[in-house]
């Protein structure tokens, strides 16, 4: 029975909130909309602030009224009716740092970077006591592309407050977009020792090197990440390609290696990766892999006739027939030259009878010119 009594007095004391808020809202509904609201119900703090008659109650606190109503809206993502509210609530005499942050975050939401700019110049001083407003400031300027003013930015909030890694990151990274490459490689450097980042913070910082053409240096950071987080598939695939994008191929294959094993479009990128390193038997052996058939002899095709390893790839005809590839005419054509090189005049005939193409067309007529010089003339074929 004690256990019984104890449950329910648990049970009024979980309900006797929502009773008194219930009471509290006849009285003092803006006072229910702020508790809402500290307990992140936006919606349910409009509902109760929608059923305000604001010309029925002479004693309404109306900078209140439309102080909450911005903020419930702007917790909801209506950014615009919450720019509107929050004007109002300033209008009528509001005038907290908190509520101009607040809008110059409506602002930001709704996209307005102009008004993110012209809130904060309109907004009191103590509104830069905190980091946002600075990152608001540089991230609105970055936006509009004046990226000097997103940085004058950016560096005035980092040194007020250099604890905050959002504020470094986007540092280091305007750093970066205004070819400033040394002093943001320094910058990049500290940040990377910093507690709490991440291998998006790698991917970030070489993705904005690789773009400005700092390759190597986009390498070194994601060649540190892959020994931070050799299990992390991003990191992988961009230090393939940027490996690849500065002409070291077999590298970004042999990145991409470990994928290969449990991924097909990995074995296949990393077959083609092989074969433009002209490693053709690793290529070969990766192409293996591969449990698609269609996709796995048309790149097994194409790198043996890139290897020119001929007869080999003419030796694919029956197996790239039964799989309808031959349907597509330049495998077709590629079939076609293989028998050719491989001395199959008859197979190479049969097969550029069926080409249609007019940029294929015009190969198959200089193939068939040669097999026919080949036929007049044994010293012709080669």
């Amino acid at each position: 029975m004690k256990r019984l009594i104890s449950i329910l007095a648990l049970g009024a004391l979980l309900i006797a909130p929502e009773a008194t808020a219930k009471k509290k809202a006849k009285e003092d509904p803006l006072a229910l909309a702020r508790v809402l609201l500290l307990d992140g119900l936006p919606s349910r703090a409009l509902a109760v602030l929608a059923q305000v008659d604001e010309a029925a109650d002479p004693e309404l606190d109306a900078k209140e009224l439309y102080r909450l109503r911005g903020l419930a809206e702007h917790e909801v993502g209506l950014f615009r009716p919450a720019i509107q509210s929050l004007g109002k609530a300033i209008e009528l005499g509001e005038s907290s740092a908190a509520t101009w942050y607040a809008m110059t975050n409506a602002h930001f939401g709704a996209e307005d970077w102009d008004g993110v700019i012209t809130t904060l110049a309109r907004a009191p001083k103590e509104i830069y006591a905190t980091p946002g407003a600075h990152r608001l400031k540089a991230y609105a300027y970055y936006h509009l592309g004046q990226r000097h003013h997103a940085f004058e930015a950016v560096d005035l909030g980092f040194a007020r407050f250099p604890a905050e890694l959002a504020l470094e990151r986007l540092r280091v990274l305007l750093f970066l977009e205004l070819g400033l490459s040394q002093d943001g490689l320094v910058a990049a450097a500290a940040l990377l020792q910093r507690p709490g980042i991440g291998p998006e913070d790698f991917l970030t910082l070489a993705a904005a090197l690789s773009s400005g053409r700092e390759r190597r240096q986009a390498a070194l950071i994601l060649e540190g990440a892959l020994l931070r987080y050799p299990n992390d598939r991003s990191v992988r695939e961009q230090l393939a390609r940027v490996y690849y994008e500065d002409d070291r191929p077999l590298l970004a294959a042999q990145v991409m290696h470990p994928l290969s094993f449990d991924d097909e479009g990995a074995a296949l990128l990393t077959a083609e990766l092989y074969a433009r390193a002209k490693k053709t038997d690793e290529a070969l052996r990766v192409n293996g892999r591969v449990n698609d058939q269609k996709k796995k002899f048309k790149q097994r095709l194409a790198i043996l006739i890139e290897a020119e390893r001929f007869h080999e790839a003419a030796g694919l005809h029956g197996k790239v027939a039964r799989l309808g590839l031959l349907d597509d005419e330049k495998q077709l054509y590629a079939l076609a030259y293989a028998h050719y090189v491989s001395g199959d005049a008859e197979r190479t005939e049969a097969l550029l009878g069926q080409v249609s193409d007019p940029e294929l067309f015009t190969k198959a007529v200089a193939l068939r010119t040669a097999l026919d010089a080949c036929k007049s003339d044994v010293w012709k074929c080669d």
